[in-house]
Protein backbone atom coordinates (compact mmCIF):
# COMPACT_ATOMS: atom_id res chain seq x y z
CA UNK A 1 0.00 0.00 0.00
CA UNK A 2 1.45 3.41 -1.10
CA UNK A 3 1.80 5.89 1.74
CA UNK A 4 1.48 9.45 2.13
CA UNK A 5 4.98 9.37 3.55
CA UNK A 6 6.47 7.99 0.55
CA UNK A 7 5.77 11.45 -1.39
CA UNK A 8 7.37 13.51 1.31
CA UNK A 9 10.49 11.86 0.93
CA UNK A 10 11.32 12.36 -1.88
CA UNK A 11 13.16 15.51 -2.90
CA UNK A 12 11.77 19.03 -3.38
CA UNK A 13 13.03 19.25 -6.94
CA UNK A 14 11.51 15.69 -7.74
CA UNK A 15 8.36 16.37 -6.27
CA UNK A 16 8.57 19.61 -8.79
CA UNK A 17 9.46 17.90 -11.54
CA UNK A 18 6.17 15.17 -10.81
CA UNK A 19 3.71 17.87 -10.41
CA UNK A 20 4.85 20.24 -13.87
CA UNK A 21 5.33 17.36 -16.03
CA UNK A 22 2.05 15.42 -15.01
CA UNK A 23 0.01 19.14 -15.27
CA UNK A 24 1.53 19.67 -18.46
CA UNK A 25 1.04 16.37 -19.94
CA UNK A 26 -3.21 16.73 -18.35
CA UNK A 27 -3.82 19.74 -19.93
CA UNK A 28 -2.01 18.92 -23.25
CA UNK A 29 -4.43 15.44 -23.38
CA UNK A 30 -7.29 17.34 -22.16
CA UNK A 31 -6.96 20.15 -25.32
CA UNK A 32 -6.41 17.41 -27.57
CA UNK A 33 -9.56 15.78 -26.42
CA UNK A 34 -11.26 18.78 -26.66
CA UNK A 35 -10.07 19.46 -29.89
CA UNK A 36 -11.31 16.08 -31.06
CA UNK A 37 -14.76 16.99 -29.73
CA UNK A 38 -14.87 20.41 -31.33
CA UNK A 39 -14.82 22.67 -28.20
CA UNK A 40 -10.91 23.49 -28.50
CA UNK A 41 -11.46 27.70 -28.00
CA UNK A 42 -13.60 26.80 -24.91
CA UNK A 43 -10.91 24.39 -23.06
CA UNK A 44 -7.84 26.88 -24.33
CA UNK A 45 -9.45 29.89 -22.25
CA UNK A 46 -9.60 27.50 -18.90
CA UNK A 47 -7.18 25.87 -19.02
CA UNK A 48 -4.37 28.30 -20.23
CA UNK A 49 -3.35 29.11 -16.42
CA UNK A 50 -2.81 25.90 -15.18
CA UNK A 51 -0.60 25.27 -18.49
CA UNK A 52 1.65 27.99 -17.59
CA UNK A 53 1.71 26.75 -14.33
CA UNK A 54 2.58 23.64 -15.30
CA UNK A 55 5.69 25.15 -17.17
CA UNK A 56 6.89 27.14 -14.47
CA UNK A 57 6.88 24.17 -12.11
CA UNK A 58 9.15 22.37 -15.24
CA UNK A 59 11.31 25.26 -15.33
CA UNK A 60 11.58 25.19 -11.73
CA UNK A 61 12.67 21.79 -11.97
CA UNK A 62 15.53 22.26 -14.60
CA UNK A 63 17.02 25.40 -13.00
CA UNK A 64 16.84 23.87 -9.56
CA UNK A 65 20.82 23.81 -8.90
CA UNK A 66 21.27 27.48 -9.86
CA UNK A 67 18.81 28.34 -7.74
CA UNK A 68 19.13 26.35 -4.66
CA UNK A 69 22.84 28.77 -4.71
CA UNK A 70 20.83 31.99 -4.80
CA UNK A 71 21.24 33.10 -0.79
CA UNK A 72 17.38 33.21 1.17
CA UNK A 73 17.69 36.90 1.72
CA UNK A 74 18.01 37.38 -1.93
CA UNK A 75 14.72 35.74 -2.46
CA UNK A 76 13.14 37.51 -0.18
CA UNK A 77 13.82 41.18 -1.88
CA UNK A 78 12.50 39.78 -5.24
CA UNK A 79 9.51 38.49 -3.88
CA UNK A 80 8.89 41.43 -2.33
CA UNK A 81 9.59 43.21 -6.08
CA UNK A 82 7.42 41.25 -7.37
CA UNK A 83 4.59 42.16 -5.25
CA UNK A 84 5.51 45.54 -5.36
CA UNK A 85 5.44 45.25 -9.38
CA UNK A 86 1.89 43.61 -9.60
CA UNK A 87 0.26 46.90 -7.51
CA UNK A 88 2.23 49.09 -9.75
CA UNK A 89 2.86 48.22 -13.11
CA UNK A 90 5.21 51.38 -13.97
CA UNK A 91 8.02 49.52 -11.80
CA UNK A 92 8.67 46.93 -13.86
CA UNK A 93 10.96 49.66 -15.80
CA UNK A 94 12.38 49.30 -12.38
CA UNK A 95 11.87 45.79 -11.06
CA UNK A 96 13.39 43.75 -14.06
CA UNK A 97 16.62 45.09 -13.89
CA UNK A 98 17.19 44.79 -9.72
CA UNK A 99 15.86 41.39 -10.10
CA UNK A 100 18.78 40.52 -13.30
CA UNK A 101 21.53 42.09 -10.85
CA UNK A 102 20.30 40.73 -7.74
CA UNK A 103 20.16 37.58 -9.91
CA UNK A 104 23.38 37.26 -11.90
CA UNK A 105 25.83 39.87 -9.83
CA UNK A 106 26.77 36.81 -7.78
CA UNK A 107 28.23 34.66 -10.78
CA UNK A 108 32.11 34.51 -10.63
CA UNK A 109 34.10 33.71 -13.86
CA UNK A 110 35.97 30.73 -14.24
Amino acid sequence: MLHVDFWFRLPLRTRLGIVGFGTVTAVLLLLLLSWYAGAFLLFLYHLGGILIFGIILVLFWLAWNDMKNIPWWHWIIMIVLLIVCAVKPAFWLIGIPVIGYILFQGRKKK
